[in-house]
């Protein structure tokens, strides 16, 4: 797995760029993305005779959140995870990975009980694929709602289909240097609001999880001992192992009672948070 994201290391400059200009912040008519906690009560629970099949998808966010996911699942003794993100994918952005072809294949490969996603960076309005110039603040431009809607129903039914459920993490608040409270919250909205209700779909609210206590984008946030902890990188974006924490912990209280997955004390603590993507040039604590 390490060799593809090290071979897509292009993408990274999303992180420079954003770092090296400046946006206006306007404060959007809601503080926090919608809870849209729709799960189908025909949803099939595992039989013992076998573990839960998770897959795990998304892009560079949640290449950040996925070892901490695996961990908490496995730590279950009731649980399989298979991780594939990728770096640089959105639902707007395929060029370096068409989620269309992509992810019906690993459907089939995989089988999944459970899909756990999140993306959403590159897909927010005026920051995507752009590197250079100003970036656009303000509403979406036009079009931009009824074509994403489109797109969040199209992957919706691609990760549900053959009877999967799907948990759907919205993109936490990214830092205001780097996109506009306004069109991240585009993001959200539409995801939440297109999956309310949906069978077999969760959505849990990523901006709340990884918000501070205005409800907006936070750097840092306390542990469990109410220490001051970093849960973001340096770059705005993507997350230290105590935000990638957050988001596991999150996932796996989504999910309904009955399926009986209880993480193990002390998973928060394991091996997973030595991995060289929470580095110290990202900003991230050693752990």
């Amino acid at each position: 797995m390490r060799s593809r994201w090290l071979g897509t290391v292009a993408v990274l400059g999303l992180a420079a760029a954003c770092a090296s200009s400046t946006t206006a912040v306007v404060r959007p008519s809601t503080t926090r993305a919608p809870v849209a906690a729709s799960t189908s009560t025909s949803t099939s629970v595992p039989g013992s005779a076998r573990p839960l099949r998770v897959l795990v998808v998304g892009d560079s966010v949640m290449f950040d959140a996925a070892p901490a996911i695996r961990a908490a699942f496995e730590s279950t003794d009731r649980a399989t995870v298979r991780v594939e993100p990728y770096l640089g994918m959105g639902l707007t952005k395929t060029d370096l990975y068409d989620w269309h072809t992509g992810w019906p294949v690993l459907m089939a490969d995989v089988r999944p009980d459970l899909v756990v996603l999140l993306l959403g960076a590159w897909d927010v309005p005026g920051l995507g694929p752009r590197t250079t110039g100003p970036r656009t603040t303000g509403p979406p431009p036009p079009g931009w709602g009824a074509t994403y809607r489109t797109l969040v129903q199209q992957a919706a039914a691609v990760l549900t289909s053959g009877g999967t459920s799907l948990v759907w993490v919205g993109l936490p608040w990214v830092a205001p240097i780097v996109a506009a409270p306004e069109q991240v919250w585009a993001v959200d909205r539409t995801i939440a609001t297109v999956t309310r209700g949906r069978p077999r779909v969760t959505y849990v609210d990523g901006p709340a999880v990884l918000a501070g206590p205005d409800g907006r984008f936070a750097a840092f946030l306390p542990d469990a001992a109410g220490r001051r902890v970093r849960v973001r990188k340096l770059d705005g974006i993507h997350l230290c192992p105590a935000g990638a924490a957050r988001l596991a912990i999150a996932v796996l209280g989504a999910l309904p009672p009955e399926w009986r997955l209880m993480p193990a004390s002390g998973w928060e603590d394991g091996a997973w948070r030595t991995d060289a993507r929470y580095s110290v040039d990202a900003g991230c604590t050693p752990s």
